[in-house]
C-alpha cells in the first residue's frame, strides 16, 4: 500500500518544504508584519467602520503602558 508522503511526486514534497521554510523565515519579517497589520486594519474598517478596532486600540494602549 502506497500512502502518505511517498505517494506524492518528489516536486510536491520539495515545494511543500520550501514553502514551509519560506513561511517560517517571513513571518517575522518587518515588511510582512506591516502588510499584515494594514490588512488587519482594512478588514476591520470594512466590517464595522472600525468600531471593534477602536476597542482593541484602547485595550492595547492599556496593555502597552501597564509595564
Amino acid at each position: 500500500m502506497n500512502r502518505g508522503i511517498h505517494s506524492f511526486h518528489p516536486f510536491v514534497s520539495f515545494f511543500y518544504y520550501v514553502g514551509a521554510a519560506a513561511l517560517v523565515m517571513l513571518y517575522k519579517h518587518p515588511v510582512f508584519l506591516f502588510v499584515a497589520a494594514l490588512l488587519f486594519i482594512f478588514f476591520h474598517l470594512q466590517l464595522d467602520k472600525g468600531k471593534t478596532l477602536r476597542s482593541w486600540l484602547v485595550m492595547m494602549f492599556f496593555y502597552l503602558f501597564s509595564f
